[in-house]
Parts: structure tokens; sequence; C-alpha cells
């Protein structure tokens, strides 16, 4: 109304607060014979200092009422909670049994008991009444919090899953119903490589395994066995296995398998061994056995001398050493001793080795003969005689295995 005189106002008054903002969702309302009454309920939980601002018209200025005083208390919430999965072909579907490592979603809608206003604040998610991830959630503009990136890690066994909403000024906070969901261990796969194949008696083989997973979830843990012929490997496993965590790639949306592995390096006996790796298995994932893979083993041997030099007190004699073959056990190859491998002998003297093959363990006589003293003649000079005492302090074997 004017302050004074007569006349009538028309047009629209709105509701604002703090001083000029209009109330988010307020209505204009339109003036009837220069007032008008009716209802709202969007006014969120607070305290607010609300006006009634006319904007005036051609006849009348705009003006604003005296503020009123408004306190408007946080009204009941309801959260839902869903937990989504995908099948083997990439379709969401509810979460209900999921080996470990396969993605969980969660998703947390909250709304209002009047079915008035959007909640905002945050919402976290717990297992069993444990913490979830230890993540808060904050709501959309539509009040909705979801774990976007999806959770890997829930262990295996029986879960109860709750969504809990922290309220904000406008509502109170709740607690979602449980959705119950079931995470079974994952299988895995185990793949042994070998250092090498084929070594000579008392050669370190090292092994190791591989474990492989689809799980994106934590690695695995628990141990590995390495056998030989079904019996294991002592020393040298039981292994405790180190695991590498799987996980989603935010930047390009791809999924990692988590993998483990298990070193072990060993000494095999001779012959053909035919080598396995069984894991355990551990809380979260299914043990699992490799392929067998063989590794020969060859017997090695040692090479002896009765002495470590042979003597010979004059030009023209001879002497004999023995050599002594010793195989290990299941050595069966052939050492072939030649005149040529001897070395450092003095000039004009031979060896000979009999046997000149010794298969297996064994032994061989080595004969060296030197030659007399004699003349020979040189040019524009007379005769001259020579004559030394030779002693071998050592000769060189180049023996041939077969």
């Amino acid at each position: 109304a004017p302050p004074s005189g007569a006349g009538v106002a028309p047009g629209d008054v709105c509701m604002a607060t703090n001083p000029t903002v209009r109330l988010q969702g307020a209505t204009a309302y339109t003036l009837n014979s220069g007032d008008v009454s009716g209802p709202w309920n969007g006014l969120p939980g607070g305290t607010y200092e609300v006006h009634a601002h006319y904007a005036g018209d051609g006849t009348f200025a705009g003006s604003d009422s005296s503020p009123v005083s408004i306190t408007v208390s946080p009204e009941g919430s309801t959260t839902a909670l869903l937990v989504f999965g995908f099948d083997s072909v990439g379709n969401l579907i509810p979460f209900t049994s999921q080996p470990y490592g396969n993605p969980a979603y969660l998703r947390a809608d909250i709304s209002g008991l009047s079915g008035h206003g959007v909640a905002s604040g945050y919402v976290s998610f717990f297992d069993n009444l444990g913490s979830l991830d230890g993540m808060q959630y904050g709501l959309n503009s539509e009040g909705t919090a979801a774990t976007a990136q999806g959770v890997f890690s829930i262990p295996s066994g029986q879960h109860s899953i709750v969504a809990s909403y922290a309220g904000d000024a406008g509502f109170n906070a709740s607690l979602s119903a449980p959705v119950n969901i079931t995470v079974t261990k994952a299988p895995t796969t185990t793949t042994i490589a070998l250092s090498n194949s084929s070594v000579i008696q008392g050669t370190p083989v090292a092994l190791t395994a591989t474990l492989s997973t689809s799980s994106s979830g934590f690695g695995p843990g628990g141990q590995v066995t390495f056998l030989s012929g079904g019996t294991p490997i002592i020393p040298g496993s039981p292994v405790p296995v180190a695991g590498f965590n799987g996980g989603g790639n935010i930047q390009t949306g791809a999924i990692v398998p988590a993998q483990g592995t298990a070193v072990s390096v060993v000494t095999l006996p001779v012959g053909q061994n035919s080598i396995t790796a069984q894991y355990s298995g551990d809380s979260n994932y299914v043990g699992s056995s490799s392929a067998a893979t063989i590794v020969n083993v060859q017997a090695d041997f040692n090479l002896a001398a009765e002495a470590p030099s042979v003597t010979i007190a004059s030009p023209g004699g001879s002497g004999t050493i023995i050599f002594t073959v010793t195989g290990q056990p299941g050595y069966n190859g052939s050492l072939n001793f030649l005149p040529k491998s001897c070395a450092g002998l003095p000039r004009e003297s031979t060896c000979t080795f009999n046997p000149a093959l010794v298969t297996g363990s064994g032994s061989t006589t080595l004969a060296i003969s030197t030659t007399a003293p004699h003349s020979a003649k040189l040019e524009n000079s007379g005769w001259w005689t020579t004559s030394f005492v030779a002693t071998l302090a050592g000769v060189f074997l180049l023996g041939g295995a077969s």
C-alpha cells in the first residue's frame, strides 16, 4: 500500500532473504486488491530473515517489508543403497555373489520425508559395521553419492553393506537398510619358469612361479611349494609369495589384474627332475598348481694327479704319473687323453697316456720320455755336448668329455 492516500498496488510480490536474495524455488505471488497470502514449504533447515519484496510498477515504487525471523528444523531423511557388479559380458547387475577383486559399485540416494528439497553433504559406506574404504562421497545436485571407480578390495566372505548419510542443515542423518553380498575366493593360474633347463651337477637353478589372476584387488599372498617328482624340494620351499596389487586405471579405464611371484634357487640331483609349483592359496585366492617342466642335471667328475710334479733326474730318463677320474653318482662321460695335451716339456721329450680313453670313473698313466745327451755339429764351430736335469713342474691337460 502507498504510505498515504488511496490506491491499490497491482503486480507481484516475492520472498527474499539476506536481504535481496530471492528464495530458491519460491514463485512470485500475484497481488489481489493489494495483498496476497499462501503457503510455501521450500525453505531448508536453518534460520532466515525473510521479507517480502515488491518490485513496483508504473505508478507505485518498489518496497520491502520488515524482515521476519524464521527457523526451520531439519526434517527426517531416507537413504536408499544399491550395490552393482558386472556379469561376464559387461552388463550391470545386482552384486549378489562375485569373486574377490571384481569391482562393486555402490550408490546411495538421499531424499527428505516431505519430498521437497535436495540433500547435500556426504555419504560413507560401511561393511559389517566397519568402514568399507575409509572414504566420504559427496552428494551431487540430485542427492546421490556413488563410488564411480568401484571398490575392488572387499575381502572374501559374507558382507552386510550399509550407506550412512551424515545429514545437513535441512535433513537429518539416516542409515540405509543393509544390502547383503557374498564375495568368493578368486581363482588363480600358476606357471613356472626356469633359469636353465640343463645344468651340470651342483649348478644352482632359479625356479620362478608366477600366479596370474583376473582379480583387481590386492595381490595374492600365501606360499608356493616347489616339488621334484611330487616331493617338496628341501631346502628351497615353501617360499612366500610377493603380491602385486591390481585395480582400475582412472585415465584409461583399463582393469589391471593382480599378480604374484615366488622365487627359489635350488640344487637338484643328477638325472631328469620333473619340477612343479604348488600355490597354497590365501584368504582371498584359491590355490593352484603348475604343469610340470623338466630340468636335466648332468653328473660331474673330478680329475686328480697322484703327485704335483714328475721329476726326471737326467736327460734320457723317463717318468710316470697316474691321473684318476672320479665321477659323481650317475656320471658316465668319457675323457680322451691326447699326447698333444702335454705342455711345458723339455725339448725332444714326448708323452703318452695309457689308456688314452677313460669312460666313467678310472685312471690313466702319463709316461714322459726325454732324450739322452748327444752331439750336434754347428757351422764354423766344433762339436759340443750338453746334459741337463729336467723337472716337470706341471702338465696341462685338455680332456674331451662325451
